[in-house]
């Protein structure tokens, strides 16, 4: 693919709902570009429909959109297959290099040039601790059969070229090929298949941590952090930050899942930190039935 003069980039915001919380996070991210990049609202509309939010800064992800309508839809493709919001994204949208962030990501104040700081960077894949994996990482065995050696990164924040984009659309209908024809019973999800399939077809990736100097110490797929408490003096990324609310819902169901992971003292330490008293006391009685659970199991 030959790029053109000025290469064009864009990013789109990976969402199922278009809330307050997604529209104040295109603000943010529409004030760090400053009109440098065009933004897009890519929403998972496979259960329902684009309601009545529609402007030209809207991209339908959907077996409808004629690009993937041949794909294999799971039935939680809007979280298994992050992929799936590039394809549509490059099916509405004209790009050399295509941005895909969630919304629950936060910048701080000392990060607002992160975008910009990556407009001369030709890599086919940006990620966050991209990195090879080995048989203990859980989604290894979706892909290891089907290739030389196995990748994996974190996806809230991960950029493609076009040329990438394509390809990783074309393995999406090798592995539908395969999934069609019961000849695999698992899907791969998108950091699997992305990292594994571009990293082994020699295309050029990249781990955002060694290029953009900042605190991620924040950035995790698991645990969870209040909005209200973070605060940094320099450039910080979090991951996944929430409101009170969305925060005390989901606080039982990740707790969970760090004890199964016996990452339980982790989770606590960070997830907590910055709270006050009174939250502390919620969120905590709130989940007494998963410390309960899981002691029961342990005897």
């Amino acid at each position: 693919m030959l790029l053109r003069e000025n290469p064009k980039t864009v990013i789109g915001i990976r969402c199922h709902v278009i809330s307050d919380v997604e529209r104040n996070f295109y603000n943010a991210i529409k004030e760090m570009v400053s009109g440098d990049i065009e933004v897009f609202f890519v929403k998972d509309c496979c259960n329902n429909t684009a309601g009545d939010f529609y402007d030209q800064s809207f991209v339908e992800m959907s077996q409808s959109v004629s690009l993937i309508e041949d794909l294999y839809f799971p039935e939680n493709v809007g979280w298994l297959c992050g992929d799936y919001f590039y394809f549509a994204l490059m099916n509405s949208v004209d790009a050399d290099f295509y941005w895909l962030v969630e919304p629950d990501v936060k910048f701080s104040d000392g990060a607002s040039d992160f975008f910009l700081k990556f407009q001369d960077d030709s890599s086919d894949f940006l990620s966050i601790r991209f990195g090879r994996k080995d048989k203990n990482w859980y989604w290894f065995e979706f892909v290891s059969d089907y290739f030389d050696e196995v990748y994996g990164c974190s996806f809230p924040v991960t950029r493609m070229s076009k040329k990438a984009v394509e390809y990783v659309l074309e393995q999406r209908r090798r592995f539908t090929c395969l999934k069609k024809s019961n000849e695999i019973s698992r899907f791969p999800n998108d950091e699997s298949l992305v990292s594994t399939s571009i990293k082994n077809a020699g295309y050029k990736c990249r781990d955002v941590t060694s290029i953009y100097l900042a605190d991620y110490s924040g950035f995790s797929t698991m645990i969870p952090r209040l909005a209200e408490t973070l605060n940094a003096s320099g450039a910080a990324i979090w991951h996944p930050v929430l409101n009170w609310s969305e925060f005390k819902k989901k606080f039982p169901v990740r707790l969970t899942a760090a004890l199964r992971n016996n990452k339980g003292d982790e989770f606590l330490s960070k997830s907590l930190n910055g709270l006050d008293s009174i939250k502390v006391s919620e969120v905590i009685l709130s989940s007494i039935d998963v410390f309960e659970s899981f002691s029961r199991a342990k005897e």
